[in-house]
């Protein structure tokens, strides 16, 4: 039978003729990234995407890291659409960065008449140094047990926020209501999300008359658009301008995340501090280099052993993660993209690895293609909650 949200959306299909428009975002520490989705009869086709750095509106080079206030991201989400105009969205989703959250994994012991909701945020509330009506908690069991599919509803339906458009703070989290077991112990991963960061988002959007349908943490998006679902156990990295971050996935359910300060950037200052070049030259080099062919000398070196440091990271992430090395490494993110990276990474790591491709079940046009598979990586988060309002489930 189908489900009230089902129906809805059944509903405004036939007003719009079947035709609906999703929309995802994502702010990230050097560019907003944009994706329309367009959703026909069944069939999922790229509306539009695009991004813009924004380093210039920092006063500073493009695919520089900038921490923009407000009106800044306002001016910086403004031109991005007028460089990628969108059609009037049925949904927008906002993506909640690693970054932003804290991520805090404990374990909890149940009684009989136990709450597990009551006991999650008391256990929460000894690891933050603020209120928790100053922070929204999202959680999810990860106990490895035989019925943890009953539980295995993502994170990402309990960030939906209905704006209400009074003033008044988006809705708080609605948190998983997990059933409860008797004398089990449990193993719990919790988000903890300041409130700034979603009203930051909304007030963005909201210069730009529009508004958010839906917030999501952002490993939910990858995991949408770039993990098939018959993939339950998998490591995640996900190399942005600024972090790289790692997922554990077991059973289907993100089991554990961590982030590094350590992206892209850093490949890019290496090459500028080596070189003695410019932001800009050591950005436009950095796009165009491939590994295998960097020789023995003092740039090959410095890169090699930046690369070496997110190498270990994801060495030991995945040992206290327990996943094996038949487990597939997943590789998304701008610096996913550097050449020759995944073939280093498949074989220091001995793992198969596999570049992420979001758009690999949306229909585009042909002369996008390639492009689409080179610059997909880029693309996981923001494709990802735009399919979150026209996949078929």
């Amino acid at each position: 039978m189908p489900g009230i949200k089902s129906i809805l959306k059944e509903i405004k299909k036939a007003s719009k003729g079947h035709r609906i428009v999703s929309v995802g975002i994502e702010f990230g520490s050097s560019s907003i990234k944009i994706v329309e989705l367009i959703e026909d009869r069944g069939v999922i086709s790229l509306g539009n995407y695009g991004e813009i750095s924004l380093g210039p509106f920092a006063g500073k080079p493009e695919g520089s890291v900038a921490n923009l206030n407000t009106g800044s991201l306002s001016k910086a989400l403004d031109q991005l659409l007028l460089n990628v105009p969108i059609d009037e969205p049925e949904a927008i989703s906002v993506a909640i960065p690693l970054s932003a959250t804290l991520v805090v994994p404990f374990e909890v012991k149940l009684s009989d008449d136990a709450d597990l909701e009551k006991i999650v945020l008391a256990e929460v509330k000894k690891h933050i140094p603020v209120p928790l009506d100053q922070v929204y908690v999202d959680w999810q069991e990860v106990s490895q047990e035989k019925n943890q599919d009953q539980n295995k509803k993502q994170n990402s339906e309990d960030l939906q926020t209905t704006p209400e458009g009074d003033g008044k703070k988006s809705e708080e989290v609605e948190v998983v209501n997990a059933e409860k077991s008797a004398g089990q112990t449990k193993q719990i991963l919790a988000f903890v999300i300041n409130k700034d960061i979603i009203e930051t988002y909304q007030n963005v959007l909201s210069d730009n008359n529009l508004s958010i349908e839906y917030f999501e943490l952002e490993i939910y998006s990858v995991l949408r658009s770039a993990i098939p679902k018959n993939v339950q156990n998998a490591l995640v990295v996900d190399i942005g301008a600024k972090y790289a971050k790692f997922y554990s996935i077991k059973n289907g359910v993100v089991e554990d995340a961590e982030k590094k300060l350590r992206g892209g950037i850093n490949f890019t200052q290496t090459i500028e501090r080596t070189l003695q070049i410019d932001n800009h030259k050591a950005e436009t080099m950095k796009r165009n280099l491939d590994l295998s062919l960097i020789a023995e000398n003092t740039l090959g070196d410095n890169l090699t052993s930046e690369i070496e440091k997110i190498i270990n990271s994801i060495e030991n992430f995945r040992k206290n993660s327990d996943l094996a090395e038949s487990d597939p490494l997943y590789l998304a993110g701008g610096g996913s993209l550097l050449y020759g990276l995944p073939e280093l990474l498949a074989k220091r790591l001995n793992m198969q690895v596999i570049i992420c491709q979001p758009f690999i079940n949306v229909s585009a046009p042909e002369y996008l293609n390639k492009l689409l598979v080179e610059t997909g990586p880029e693309y996981a988060v923001a494709a990802g909650l735009a399919l979150k309002h026209v996949m078929v489930v």
